[in-house]
């Protein structure tokens, strides 16, 4: 196949693959100052195929403040069965970072939650803004 031509409107069976999409965000800035997980964003995906798999994008800027012993932010995304596992972001930076990345999602439940959860340690103060989560189902 050496060259296209035409506008596209006789392809077919490209809808099936994507299924439904999700988006869920949170611009404004977040801070804490616990040692435990709190979600700045969550999105759910309901009424999802058993056989699907899940494409998520996420994108969030953190820091950290304050302290001087173990001056440390965390970030994490969870979701159902990423392959590679939850993945986790340390900063110990007074200024923002940005972080984005993509991840899939094998889980096999009809309802499929996510989130990206923040948390510091030490004596210092987490931050978190400007984070976002795009889900996009695909299936056989």
């Amino acid at each position: 196949a050496g060259s296209f031509y035409g506008d596209g409107a006789n392809l077919t069976n490209l809808d099936t693959a994507a299924k439904q999409f999700g988006e869920a965000t949170s611009n404004g800035e977040s801070n804490k100052s616990s040692t435990s997980f709190s979600s700045k964003v969550t999105l759910n995906l309901n009424n999802v195929s058993s056989n699907s798999r899940v494409f998520i994008y996420y994108n969030f800027d953190y820091k950290v403040t304050g302290g001087t012993n173990n001056k440390q932010c965390y970030v994490q995304v969870t979701g159902p069965s990423f392959l590679g596992g939850n993945p986790e972001f340390i900063t110990s930076s007074p200024t923002y970072s940005t972080v984005h990345g993509l991840l899939f999602c094998v889980g096999s439940g009809t309802s499929r939650s996510y989130a990206i959860q923040y948390r510091k340690a030490g004596g210092s103060s987490a931050y978190i803004r400007n984070a976002r989560l795009y889900a996009l189902e695909v299936g056989p």
